[in-house]
């Protein structure tokens, strides 16, 4: 929203006096429009952490508990699923915590754990 903001009035104002009026770094401002202009780089869409509980869950049984955390992020992007690498990684270590100790957590248990890594 802010970055919108400068974007739609860099000609009135200096980019570097509006991103201090609005407490935002100057790099951070370039690095959003750097990214937001690049062809072919979408935005990444949040997907809830149930729905990406589910698929990885689904993928790790699939597996037969094999996957590391990398081998999991790129089987969600080749399925076409898209997850951060960091937040697929916190879900992730949530079931394989949840496996290893062997623990019937309730899927509710383990989705409110995976919002708060979020």
């Amino acid at each position: 929203m802010k970055y919108a903001w400068i974007n739609r009035h860099t000609s009135r104002w200096p980019i570097r006096l509006t991103c201090e009026v609005l407490s935002v770094s100057v790099s951070g401002y370039f690095a959003h429009r750097s990214r937001s202009t690049q062809p072919g780089t979408p935005e990444l869409k949040r997907i809830s952490a149930a729905a990406l509980l589910t698929h990885i869950c689904a993928i790790h049984a699939q597996v037969r508990q094999e996957y590391g955390s990398p081998r999991m992020w790129r089987e969600l992007q080749h399925r076409g699923i898209p997850v951060d690498q960091r937040d697929g990684a916190d879900v992730f270590r949530a079931v394989v915590a949840a496996d290893r100790l062997r623990c019937a957590a309730p899927l509710d248990d383990l989705v409110q754990r995976a919002d708060d890594t979020l």
